[in-house]
């Protein structure tokens, strides 16, 4: 998997892999060592808080460089009603920023 990696690198400008869970499957992994960087994706209100923070403590004991984590699918109504001092108060007001 490392030379495929290498190659790909000497091709393209961005190599991006989607991986199974990391917790279900080794081979997440070991694919996030071989990586540049990694983007831990979590679904809100479908992956537990405990098993998104095992997964990500895995990945920091495996030494795999994790840029950032991204949560996805956020109900922004539901979310205010558990946070209503969050930033996600103010999402109506971007809306202007944007042209439909």
């Amino acid at each position: 998997m490392a030379s495929f990696m290498a190659e790909l690198r000497a091709r393209y400008d961005y190599v991006i892999l989607d991986s199974p869970p990391l917790l279900g499957m080794s081979d997440a992994q070991f694919a996030a060592q071989l990586a540049d960087a990694v983007l831990f994706v979590v679904r809100w209100s479908r992956t537990g808080e405990e098993v998104a923070r095992k997964a990500l403590d895995s990945l920091r004991h495996s030494d795999a460089p994790v840029a950032g984590v991204v949560l996805t699918q956020v109900n922004v109504r539901r979310h205010r009603m558990y946070s209503p001092e969050d930033v996600l108060q103010y999402y109506g007001e971007y809306k202007k920023y944007y042209v439909s």
